[in-house]
């Protein structure tokens, strides 16, 4: 028999995560994966040149990247996008949601996890409040679902695999922070942070308000860029990865990594100000849509969470603009959504018993 998991699927802006529970209930490895949303082109035979002429491919990785074959292409996913052509994040473009991006994502990172060769993911999925449609929504279902043949290696593994996925449904993003975290009753916001997505969800209890939800292209990559063009000015190249290391150890007061001999205190200043620059754009969106009769910013509010890998950086300037006694940071910001969407596949069968049996779509 085949196996089933039932799965939450965060695309991401900036990263992919999956997270994973067996509907036999066996305790997995390892039950959710996140790896950076960009996929390159590749060719395997490159990376084969790095061992012996018997060298396999599953002895040539290293930790941490992965090559992804489907209908003939290859796929480098991970670190070994470092090793690829043609690599893209897809962001600004909507069609990433329902292309072979978010497929690709969502099937290297079910490969990393599921240790069988043939299976069957049960899925919810997410889409940003900005494209949250009901003709949206039926294009990610279409370009996720179905049955794939596909080889998968990383560092020690090669495999074939048969995966068949089905999509339950389509969420809001943001939406797996009030599944996850949120209270059963009151009014309650959840603003979910991304590299370059701002989902704003509203909801009373577990009833999404549609009509007060909203999303912008705001999130950390706008303090990246920031950094970035500070670098520049000191003849310095800033990589994306770089970045958020410089921004982690910020938030959570360690010692800054080095930027080529840039003064440590001029540095750490800089961080501060980008942060706050971006907040700028971030607290006006906010003010601007839960702002009623000249009321406070969110003053009907019982809770706001924070989610995302924004969370933590936006943290402070949300909470001097709506009350810190509102604000909370969920645990595990960065996948918390993810969880949430996976809670709810589990919970779909109990509200419509034929919700995993094959569709067909007018």
């Amino acid at each position: 028999m085949t196996t089933i998991y039932y799965g939450g699927f965060d695309p991401g802006s900036g990263e992919a995560t999956l997270n994973l529970h067996p509907a036999d209930g066996v305790e997995m490895a390892s039950d959710t994966m996140t790896i950076p949303s960009i996929i390159a082109d590749g060719r395997p035979r490159d990376l084969l040149k790095r061992g012996d002429t018997d060298a396999t491919l599953a002895q040539v990785l290293r930790d941490g990247e992965y090559v992804l074959s489907v209908n003939g292409n290859d796929y480098f996913l991970g670190e070994a996008i470092r090793e690829g052509r043609n690599e893209t994040d897809a962001l600004r473009d909507p069609n990433r949601y329902w292309s072979n991006h978010a497929r690709f994502l969502l099937l290297a990172l079910a490969c990393i996890l599921i240790p069988e060769r043939s299976f069957e993911l049960r899925l919810v999925t997410a889409l940003p409040v900005s494209l949250y449609d009901k003709e949206n929504r039926v294009k990610m279902k279409q370009a996720l679902e179905g049955y794939y043949r596909c080889t998968f290696a990383t560092a020690g593994q090669f495999s074939d695999r048969e995966i068949t996925v089905k999509v339950g449904y389509v969420a809001m993003e943001g939406q797996g922070i009030l599944v996850h975290c949120g209270e059963a009753e009151g009014d309650q916001a959840v603003f979910d942070i991304g590299e370059r997505t701002f989902d704003l969800v509203v909801a009373d209890g577990q009833r999404l308000l549609t009509t007060k939800c909203a999303g912008e292209e705001i999130g950390v990559g706008l303090i990246v860029d920031d950094l970035k063009n500070f670098a520049k000015t000191r003849r310095r190249n800033l990589t994306t990865t770089k970045a958020h290391d410089l921004l982690f150890a910020y938030a959570h007061n360690e010692p800054l990594p080095t930027l080529g001999g840039v003064d440590h205190e001029e540095l750490h200043e800089e961080i501060g100000n980008a942060i706050r620059r971006a907040g700028r754009t971030l607290t006006s969106f906010i003010a601007a849509h839960l702002t009623t009769d000249g009321e406070d910013v969110a003053a009907s509010f019982d809770r706001v969470y924070l989610a995302g890998g924004g969370a933590y950086y936006f943290r402070t300037l949300i909470a001097d603009l709506i009350g810190d006694d509102k604000v909370t940071v969920v645990e595990d910001a960065e996948v918390a959504n993810a969880y949430g969407y996976a809670d709810l596949a589990k919970q779909l069968e109990q509200r419509k018993a034929d919700i995993w049996e094959t569709r067909t779509y007018a």
